[in-house]
């Protein structure tokens, strides 16, 4: 295949990688507590790094696969971040930062 077709399709030198994100808030937040904390999340640890998310979830549990922003892949170094980030939310009772995976190919949800 071509350089320039290994490029457009994110293939081989050219593949993107993103983690899958899933949390469990406190049983005992209420849906505006909820969404504040979501949206927290999105301003103070994913926008903040040059990342996007996008997923869903329902009251408790939660779920985003995470992608840099335009192009290139998200880092080991992100991936510290968010754990980071997350080890400090009382508003969590557990999470999984996991491992870098194809962003366009391999993520299977």
């Amino acid at each position: 295949m071509r350089k320039r077709l290994r490029k457009k399709l994110r293939l081989s030198e050219y593949t993107e990688y993103g983690c899958l994100v899933t949390m469990s808030l406190k049983k005992d937040m209420d849906e505006a507590a909820r969404d504040a904390f979501l949206d927290h999340w999105i301003e103070s640890a994913v926008e903040v790094n040059n990342l996007s998310c996008g997923g869903g979830g329902s009251n408790e549990r939660w779920s985003f696969f995470v992608a840099l922003c335009g192009r290139g892949s998200v880092t080991e170094e992100h991936r510290a971040k968010l754990s980071e980030w997350l080890s400090g939310q009382r508003e969590i009772e557990s999470f999984t930062v996991g491992p870098l995976e194809d962003a366009w190919h391999g993520w299977k949800g």
